[in-house]
């Protein structure tokens, strides 16, 4: 038989199998044509040979001239940690994503209503005697049309085209959206600004913090900025818009800017507020919708109550604790997926690594052996071995963890499109977990291997190896 029948092998074996066919059986005994390297690449770095003796020296050259031999092992913890990574980036966005959007609303049920009856608003008012309710909020919204001037230096940075308009019969309309907010929790919002009540009754507090994005390389960025450049004490001048398409006149000193918002209006706005107080509750038609916000102990209980109280209305209760409960349900299911996905394929990749790493040691008994014949100590034999793990581990980890960091980004470029706002964080838990498990894995594996050598007798080992 002259050569290896190839046609009937896989592919993955057909380029090792007419390779070793070409191989003659003394070649293939001695292994002679294994290590084709010249002696300048040999050469070993001054500092390996100062910090880490003759073992280094040894381990450092049995890399360079056995990369093949290695390359398996190499691979196998570069896709390990890579995909762990990258899952973990993918696990911890996603919860992330639902504690950002649970968290953005300060309460945890809401219902909107238009009802304005006397018998309605006293359902209205029992509600927060009942118990676990811990805040409510009646808010009632419209928006202030005007012409501005006095925009912020960050928002013309990324609106420049805000201003060149030289028609006088073209006048670029502006908005602010107004919450009238109850009695009760602007009070409360104006104590927690250092405000009193009677201060600012009559006046309004601008929340003039938006999101808005700018461009950048590859794409746009959420940015958080001030739109305007009011301060307290200057005036805005408007028209507030009616249901009957009508506008009235409306003028308001501004008492207070501020990021902080008060209790049921989103922490996420991408257009500045107007919070004025129940006074100016006139401002809007008895069509308007009215708001409700609720903050309970005990969501789900409230929630049946609101629905026994309002089941002869037409009234939709958005129930946000319930749909976090869901989402992070979900979420956890792709989790146990995703790690047991991640689980299955680190253990086919420790099952590589031990293969590959024992039977290395195990081709190696002779080298091992004729090193302790000519009088290498057990001490630096053991160092000589922690040397090679420790640079096994290295060369994977400088691949395998910026592979990792690029493909998280890339997962969290995918899934952070929408709109709510989730800075990018380098898995840094997950990197550190990755670099202790290689390091123990490589380490009791290699100890394993070399346990089982010491076991073989040094002349016998060498006598075998020269039959």
């Amino acid at each position: 038989m002259t050569g290896v029948q190839t046609c009937a092998l896989p592919i993955s074996a057909r380029k090792s199998a007419r390779k070793a066919s070409l191989v003659s059986p003394i070649s293939a005994i001695r292994s002679s044509n294994d290590i084709k390297m010249p002696a300048k690449k040999m050469k070993t770095p001054f500092y390996i040979k100062k910090l880490f003796g003759i073992g280094g020296d040894i381990s450092y050259k049995n890399l360079k001239r056995s990369k093949k031999k290695y390359r398996t092992t190499i691979v196998s913890v570069v896709i390990c940690v890579a995909i762990f990574l990258a899952l973990s980036s993918f696990v911890e966005l996603a919860f992330s994503t639902i504690k950002v959007n649970y968290q953005s609303s300060d309460y945890n049920l809401s219902f909107s209503y238009h009802n304005k009856e006397e018998d309605f608003q006293e359902k209205i008012r029992k509600i927060p005697s009942w118990e676990g309710i811990k805040r409510i909020s009646n808010i009632f919204y419209s928006s202030l049309e005007f012409k501005s001037d006095r925009y912020s230096k960050e928002y013309m940075e990324i609106h420049p085209e805000i201003g060149k308009e030289t028609d006088t019969d073209l006048e670029d309309m502006d908005y602010l959206r107004i919450a009238i907010v109850d009695f009760k929790e602007f009070e409360r919002y104006a104590k927690s600004l250092g405000l009193s009540y009677e201060q600012v009754k009559t006046k309004g507090i601008l929340i003039n913090t938006i999101f808005d994005y700018k461009s950048s390389t590859g794409g746009s960025v959420q940015v958080e900025i001030p739109k305007f450049s009011y301060q307290a004490g200057d005036t805005i001048k408007g028209k507030v818009p009616l249901y009957d398409e009508k506008r009235i006149d409306f003028e308001i000193e501004i008492c207070k800017v501020t990021e902080k918002v008060p209790f049921g209006i989103s922490n996420y706005n991408y257009d500045a507020v107007l919070v004025l107080s129940e006074a100016y509750k006139e401002l809007i038609t008895d069509s308007t919708v009215s708001n409700v916000y609720i903050d309970s102990s005990q969501p789900n209980k409230t929630f049946e109550q609101l629905e026994e109280l309002f089941k002869e209305e037409n009234i939709f209760i958005n129930n946000i604790a319930e749909s976090f409960q869901m989402m992070n349900s979900f979420y956890t299911l792709i989790a146990i997926f995703l790690y047991g996905f991640i689980t299955v394929i680190a253990l086919i990749g420790v099952t590589n690594i031990f293969n590959t790493i024992t039977t290395n040691m195990n081709l190696r008994r002779r080298e091992f052996a004729m090193l302790k014949s000519i009088g290498m100590t057990k001490k630096e034999f053991y160092r000589m071995i922690r040397l090679e793990s420790f640079f096994y581990g290295i060369k994977s980890l400088l691949i395998g963890i910026p592979i990792g960091c690029v493909l998280s980004y890339l997962i969290y470029k995918a899934l952070s499109s929408g709109s709510v706002i989730i800075r990018y964080h380098l898995p840094i838990m997950a990197i550190f977990i990755s670099i202790l498990a290689v390091f123990v894995l490589i380490f009791v594996i290699m100890r394993y291997s070399i346990r089982k050598i010491n076991h073989q007798n040094t002349i016998e080992t060498i006598r075998n190896e020269n039959i």
